[in-house]
Order: C-alpha cells, then structure tokens, then sequence
C-alpha cells in the first residue's frame, strides 16, 4: 500500500467513525515535522496533510522545527498534549539513529 493510500485510508477511517466522534475535529490539527521547510519530509507531508484536510474538513498547521538531527521536533511532538490533534511526520533517524548516538527528551 502507498504512502497516499495509507492516509487515504486513515482519513476515510477518521470521517467514518463511530458517533462519539461525530464533533471531531473540532479546531486546527497540527503537523510538526522535525525538519526545515522545503526538504523531502516537508514536500511530502505537506501533500498528506492537503488530503486529510479535505477528509477531515478542518485546516491542518504546519510546523516545522528543525535541529538536532531531528529531536528538537521529536521532543516537542512528545510533549504535546495526546488529544487527537497533533500529529508527527518524520524519516526514520530521528527515531532510530539520533536516540542511539545522543541524549534524547523521547
């Protein structure tokens, strides 16, 4: 399954869900994406995010937070408030390569 169509899906899922959703999403989603504007993370998170706002029929913020290979936007999106609306869209090294080579806050 493509990158597209896993969110496709996952948007799909979000609108069908059961009544005790119905209100969601109620104000802005934020995206943090732990890289400056511009890269491949952007470009391509930026095309999921115009899909699940046109799925979820709400605005979807972009913000990117460069630095430490990463961990500062990892960090950040670990400390946000787990409510449904923040999301993370990352490679994989902030993950699996940075936490092993220096100190994390994740």
């Amino acid at each position: 399954m493509t990158i597209k169509a896993t969110f496709v899906s996952l948007a799909a899922a979000a609108t069908l869900a059961t009544p005790a959703f119905a209100e969601y999403p109620e104000r802005t989603i934020e995206l943090t994406i732990p890289a400056g504007a511009g890269g491949g993370t952007d470009t391509s998170a930026r095309k999921l995010a115009l899909l699940l706002e046109e799925k979820l029929g709400t605005s979807i913020a972009i913000l990117n937070v460069g630095g430490g290979g990463g961990s500062v936007g990892a960090s950040q999106f670990m400390q946000a408030k787990p409510d449904g609306y923040s999301l993370f869209a990352t490679w994989n090294s902030p993950l699996t390569t940075v936490p092993q080579v220096q100190n994390v806050a994740y």
